[in-house]
């Protein structure tokens, strides 16, 4: 039972919201047995969050849903590139034409990108300035809006050329795509960069035509989503600025190729899985389209800081069928994220999810893995179902072949939640009750974080996990972007980094 009584604690509060400007959810405070979905729509003061729900069905007057919905903005889309610059907040552009394949100047539209005020002693969240000029202006941008007055307004930005499926630079060979992953992905870091890299680390040669035909529609994989940080000459340094290391911040996600209609190409649709302290932008942690948290207009990740998307493809997550039952090891995880998502909404009840090394982003998104391969263990790994199922002869030997690549994916995977083979206290009581292990000892919170050392930094963790697909040599696609959408003057890009990685 995820329901939970909120009950804001005011002194932290008043820490929180004063010295970190975080938001609260404080419509929330006194409410009882809150719901995920009530803590979904009471995350902000105002109603602003829009959701997409994934298979709704309808009965009677209501709508019946089995997964959580995803933050979206907007009810349109279209394709466009823009032409010219800005005028009183309107732009030109022109519409991508599938027929031709390219952007006609016979289909301008003149559309509105109404950008947010933002303080004059901040550095500015988003930015379209010059966007005309900007490299991913030449392939275009997916526009997330509505209308207004007959006047399509711009709420978020999608670089079409960053998530189209084509033939990219191939990186062969274990030994170079660990040198990829340690070196080369953060480096040479600059104002509207975009790169993408098809990490390809086994012993088979591979063709950057054979990486794009590797990913056909319907697959999925697992998204690793790391950012770093960014420092502006023009001003005072900020905490992460003057700090020795530049953490950053690590989730997980799901990518699954689509066919996009407007361009009739094969692109990526992602959804990022944020586990999210509260925080003074107001992202709230829950599943969001890629749009909403890296192209957002309000907040926006990829024009200000340098962000990288791995996606990994595991084909020993998708669907299992064994006698009577099916099960989708995936599925599994995502609700794993989804519970742990829900926990970071509420503050598990006091209001207030803040950070410190032994609970964060990633920390928790670590917690929801571990969940999950436990699971699988305990409910998948050991079910007398499974085991007749691998001795039957009638069993397809590619599909047995599949499920025991899957365990060898849990035990590698469980190296990264565990030291020496011990794993930390609060997360095994978590498996039993996630809302009941969030207020450790002093003590206990120093064994927690070295329990969990490879997960406290976010560079840490996300290499990590990249090395252990480099090592069960599956593919990788690597996303890679740094202050695109518009020009902030003075803002540098900072590489996260960790102890072991500076």
């Amino acid at each position: 039972d995820l329901t939970v009584d909120v009950a804001i604690d005011e002194e932290a509060a008043a820490k929180s919201e004063g010295k970190h400007k975080s938001l609260l959810p404080r419509r929330l405070n006194g409410w009882q047995a809150v719901s995920p979905l009530e803590s979904i729509a009471g995350a902000h003061m105002v109603d602003d969050i829009e959701v997409m729900l994934l298979n709704p069905v309808r009965q009677g007057d209501s709508l019946v849903i089995s997964d959580m919905p995803i933050q979206i903005t907007g009810d349109e889309y279209g394709l466009v590139r823009f032409v010219g610059p800005e005028e009183s907040g309107l732009r030109m552009v022109e519409h991508f034409d599938s027929a031709t394949r390219s952007f006609q100047p016979g289909k301008r539209e003149v559309v509105r990108v109404r950008m947010p005020d933002f303080p004059a002693d901040s550095i500015p969240v988003t930015s379209t300035d010059n966007i005309e000029s900007a490299v991913s202006n030449g392939q275009g941008w997916y526009i997330y809006g509505r209308r207004i007055a007959g006047v399509f307004n711009v709420e978020a930005l999608e670089p079409r050329d960053l998530l189209r499926i084509k033939p990219v630079t191939v990186i062969s060979g274990s030994d170079e795509v660990k040198r990829f992953v340690d070196r080369q992905n953060f480096g040479a870091l600059k104002s509207d960069l975009s790169r993408v890299y098809h990490l390809n680390s086994g012993k088979k040669a591979m063709s950057p035509q054979e990486s794009a035909s590797l990913w056909q529609v319907g697959e999925k994989g697992i998204v690793c989503h790391l950012f770093g940080w960014r420092k502006d000459l023009n001003r005072r340094k900020t905490i992460q600025e003057k700090g020795i290391l530049t953490t950053g911040h690590f989730s997980f996600g799901v990518a699954e190729v689509i066919n996009e209609p407007l361009a009739g190409e094969k692109r990526w649709d992602i959804t990022y899985q944020q586990v999210y302290a509260h925080n003074s932008n107001g992202i709230v942690s829950m599943g969001q389209k890629w749009h909403v948290y890296s192209g957002s207009l309000k907040l926006g990740r990829m024009f200000t800081i340098p962000v990288s998307d791995t996606i990994i493809k595991v084909p020993e997550l998708d669907t299992y069928h064994f006698p009577g039952w099916t099960t989708l090891p995936l599925r599994g995880f995502m609700r794993e994220l989804d519970v742990v998502m829900a926990m970071y909404r509420t503050g598990a009840g006091t209001g207030i999810s803040s950070v410190r090394p032994d609970v964060s982003c990633v920390q928790d998104s670590h917690l929801a893995l571990y969940r999950a391969l436990r699971n699988f263990e305990e409910n998948v790994a050991t079910s007398g179902i499974v085991k007749r199922w691998l001795a039957d002869k009638a069993t397809p030997p590619e599909e047995i072949s599949r499920f025991l690549r899957l365990q060898l994916l849990v035990k590698t995977l469980y190296k990264r939640v565990s030291f020496l083979g011990l794993t930390r206290r609060d997360w095994r009581r978590a498996y039993d009750d996630i809302l009941g292990t969030r207020k450790p000892s002093a003590i206990e919170k120093i064994i927690n974080a070295l329990l969990s050392k490879d997960s406290m930094f976010p560079r840490s963790a996300n290499d990590g996990l990249l090395h252990a697909a480099r090592q069960l040599a599956v593919p990788m696609h690597t996303i890679m972007f740094s202050l695109i959408g518009g020009n902030i003057p003075g803002l540098v890009p900072m590489p996260p980094t960790s102890p072991t990685k500076r």
